[in-house]
């Protein structure tokens, strides 16, 4: 004696196993973090090659995220760089240089500038990485949701539908 499952639950069930899916590649499988290291890399190799003295970048940990955390002393110009460095041939500043790495969401300075608009210098251990940014794990878990409904579009899209049987059936 078996019952048929319905099509919802199917649906229901597909769902569930693509966000378990997304949950163990992004948290226990580490690859969120690997990630993560990833950027770290490469914006300490931008911060290298602005040649700017005693700045410093850490990746947001906890929880991971995409947004990097940025301390070290500037002046305005160094950290904004032009105006309109985005739509012509202008210097972008530390922030403009971050953003564009392939990956990073947002650039942060912690301590943010003071009054007379000049970054301090580092507190000891770093940028303390307080707020900011969507954690990586919602991101994932919603770009999987996003491919599962496109998946489900496509397959509603261009399902076969039975023959029939007659002109009314």
């Amino acid at each position: 004696m078996s019952q048929i499952m319905s099509r919802w639950l199917k649906l229901l069930i597909g769902l569930l196993v693509t966000l378990v899916i997304a949950w163990l590649y992004c948290g226990p499988l580490g690859r969120g973090a690997a990630y993560v290291d990833l950027l770290q890399s490469r914006a300490e190799f931008v911060l290298v090659n602005a040649e700017v003295p005693n700045l410093q970048a850490r990746m947001g940990r906890a929880p991971l995220s995409r947004t990097v955390f940025l301390c070290g002393p500037t002046i305005p110009f160094q950290r904004n760089g032009t105006l309109d460095w985005q739509r012509s041939n202008d210097l972008p500043g530390i922030d403009g240089r971050m953003l564009l790495i392939g990956g990073i969401s947002g650039a942060v300075w912690d301590p943010g500038p003071a009054a007379d608009g000049n970054t301090p210098p580092c507190p000891p251990g770093g940028p303390g990485m307080s707020g900011g940014g969507l954690p990586l794990l919602v991101e994932l878990i919603g770009l999987a949701a996003l491919a599962w409904l496109l998946g489900l579009g496509i397959g509603w899209a261009l399902r076969r539908r039975p023959p029939r049987k007659g002109y009314l059936g």
